[in-house]
């Protein structure tokens, strides 16, 4: 039987919801833990011609203000959400640096935590540093956006607690999209152990915004 007084209150606190939410997005609005947006690619497909009306403009990821920021490690790295509490990246990546050519060099060590085989990376790791290096080239150029697709070249083993050197650039763009390359070496011989070839989406400063109004369509209806 329908419940009208409790679909009022569900409608209510749905409400209450979505304002946590709007919060949320406005607190934590930056680039790090967003993944594989394929959603944002297809809309970018079915309409090209209006990228420069949906894409951000120059953000400073440095201005406490600003609902981009991005605080740093003692090393230098640009810290996500969940690395903030910490002080530092739980993957490993110490220091980040932006070379006038362009690229972005990055100190790197394997955690023994993330071990997988006998003294080398668990594979998933690998793919979430060559995730953090693609990603970060947006925002040491000042720009803000989420990774679209990620596709992840496996060279060798990577070592567990030796010095890494991850080095990403921007080759090429289409519209909101962003094409980057990346590479992981040993720092001892400069042997690339890991590659990746990135397509970053720019966004606009309402995407997680608009991502948590869209989730709560997906709770379903009240019956």
């Amino acid at each position: 039987m329908y419940d009208r007084r409790a679909a009022i209150s569900s409608t209510r606190a749905g409400h209450r919801l979505r304002s946590d939410f709007t919060r949320l997005a406005r607190e934590f609005g930056q680039i790090s833990f967003e993944r594989t947006a394929v959603s944002n690619i297809r809309s970018i497909e079915t309409d090209g011609t209006t990228a420069s009306t949906h894409s951000a403009d120059a953000v400073d990821h440095n201005d406490p203000s600003s609902m981009f920021y991005t605080p740093k490690s003692p090393g230098g790295m640009s810290l996500c959400v969940g690395c903030r509490p910490l002080s530092r990246c739980r993957f490993g990546i110490d220091s980040e640096r932006l070379d006038d050519d362009g690229t972005v060099i990055s100190r790197v060590v394997c955690p023994p935590e993330q071990e997988g085989g006998p003294q080398v990376a668990h594979g998933g790791w690998t793919a979430a540093v060559m995730d953090e290096l693609v990603g970060h080239t947006l925002i040491m150029n000042k720009e803000f956006g989420v990774t679209g697709t990620l596709t992840v070249k496996f060279v060798r083993p990577v070592p567990v607690e030796w010095a890494l050197i991850g080095k990403a650039r921007i080759v090429g763009r289409e519209n909101q999209k962003v094409f980057v390359k990346a590479t992981l070496e040993l720092e001892s011989s400069g042997s690339i152990v890991a590659e990746a070839d990135a397509i970053m989406i720019t966004r606009p400063a309402t995407h997680f915004e608009s991502h948590y109004e869209w989730l709560e369509t997906q709770r379903g209806s009240v019956g």
